[in-house]
């Protein structure tokens, strides 16, 4: 039997360096030690998958993982424990970090595992990768308990989405949560699942973005930066997102949207949209910015014009009745913008794909439950970056000037909209509203200088 073992053995490794399998090695080495074996219980019955490690605080460590290999059900599994590839015969309890990210299918774990060190340069010089690309999986084929890469690459077809398409029969159940690696070592994605053919993963530059909203500590940094090939993890000093901080010049409470990528207009399940939000396409936020928590209120226009052209009158009301021109000058008046279109979108959505970030009623004020008027600011559920009235209560003014057709230029990278225009965009929908009128793609627009009741805006840009 053991000799038949290593004939298998031996026809796997001539196959696999015949199909170009990357060579074992220290470099190899630093990879797999990234990658761990996740086991625990759902009833009675096992789990298991692979995490990668992106971040060591101390003694801790920290794990992302698919969302279904914590969760395989409506309940989380227990009894987690998680073994290394520097010390495999050891088993260290896990804690669940942060597994509410279904739609990303992504969850976190913690660690307590003193003694250990992770290359987490591996981590360093993050680009998305391109179609036709060679890719690796490393993690637990098969359901095994023992480490392996892929014996062929698999070939990425489609990098368009949040999650690349990987060409491999090669790539097994028990990859799920592992890593792919190019033939360099650099991370390209996190192995989500696989049908036998296609595999898919989420986008390293995505996932290191998600990590980054839940407050994981990613490290970055360039090989050239370090002082050691042993690095410790540090806490990102730039603002958690949804960290708040108060402008001093109108008094209102902005809060912090950190840089990113998202899919901009129709959300997939979305049967309301209009032409104008398709297609569906994918822009990168290069920069995070402050955007005000809040639509801007009637107390704080006064204090900074010293008017308060609004019909429906209350101090922590939004204002009203301001045109485009008005709502810019505000802004810069306070020391920020108008936001874009995609910023908007962007911020509103906080990482979530769908129409509306909850439930209509729980999140907006809208003509079923506004009586027919618009209401204190805050009033309703907020979303994840904490923002609220994103949807309702009034209609925001942004920064773009109009176009129908623009999205079918599928601008990537921190579009501004299109360069004139006659008429401005308005975002998120107002009291008045009905519900096909209240979703987070949704964009209408008018003159700079139209006035009305359910018009208002709120501000965004650096803030010292």
């Amino acid at each position: 039997m053991d000799i038949v073992a290593r004939i298998i053995g031996l026809m796997l490794l001539v196959r696999a360096l015949a199909l170009g399998q990357i060579s074992e090695g220290p470099e190899l080495d630093a990879a797999k030690n990234l990658v761990v074996m996740i086991e625990g219980k759902l009833g009675e019955n096992p789990t298991q998958g692979a995490g990668i490690v992106f971040a060591v605080q101390g003694d801790l460590v920290y794990i992302a993982t698919a969302y279904h290999v914590v969760r395989p059900g409506e309940k989380r599994a227990t009894d987690l424990k998680v073994r290394f590839w520097q010390r495999q015969t050891e088993s260290f309890p896990a804690d669940h970090y942060d597994d509410a990210r279904s739609e990303h299918d992504l969850a976190v774990l913690r660690v307590r595992a003193p003694g250990l060190q992770f290359r987490l340069d591996r981590l360093a010089d993050l680009t998305s990768s391109k179609e036709s690309d060679k890719v690796y999986a490393i993690g637990y084929p098969g359901g095994t308990k023992r480490w392996g890469v892929t014996y062929s690459p698999g070939t990425i077809d489609d990098v368009q989405t949040l999650r690349l398409s990987v060409q491999s029969a090669y790539i097994k159940a028990g990859h799920s949560g592992g890593a792919l690696i190019d033939d360099r070592m650099r991370l390209a994605g996190m192995v989500l699942d696989t049908d036998g053919v296609t595999a898919s993963a989420l986008r390293i530059d995505l996932l290191v973005s998600f990590l980054r909203d839940i407050r994981v500590p990613v490290q970055l940094t360039r090989p050239s930066e370090l002082t050691s090939p042993l690095v410790p993890a540090k806490i990102d000093p730039a603002p958690t997102p949804g960290s708040s901080k108060i402008n001093p010049k109108d008094g209102l409470t902005y809060v912090w949207i950190p840089p990113g990528n998202f899919m901009m207009g129709c959300s997939k399940a979305d049967k309301e949209c209009d032409a104008d939000e398709s297609p569906l396409h994918e822009v990168e936020i290069t920069k995070g910015y402050w955007m005000g928590q809040t639509e801007v209120t009637q107390q704080a226009y006064q204090r900074v014009t010293g008017g308060d052209p609004s019909n429906f009158k209350g101090a922590k009301r939004p204002v009203e009745r301001v045109s485009w021109t008005e709502a810019k000058d505000y802004c810069v008046k306070v020391g920020l913008r108008l936001p874009t279109e995609a910023e908007w979108e962007y911020a509103a959505r906080a990482r979530s794909t769908e129409a509306r970030q909850g439930e209509l009623d729980a999140v907006a004020w809208y003509t079923a439950n506004a009586l027919k008027q618009t209401h204190d600011v805050g009033g309703k559920q907020a979303n994840r970056w904490n923002l609220y009235d994103t949807l309702g209560n009034v209609w925001e003014w942004v920064a773009d000037w109009y176009d129908k057709d623009y999205y079918q230029a599928r601008e990537g990278k921190d579009p501004k909209g299109p360069s004139a225009g006659i008429q401005r965009v308005l975002r998120g929908g107002a009291w008045d509203g009905s519900p096909g009128f209240v979703r987070v793609s949704v964009r209408v627009r008018n003159v700079p200088a139209f006035r009305r009741s359910n018009l208002g805006f709120r501000c965004a840009g650096e803030l010292p």
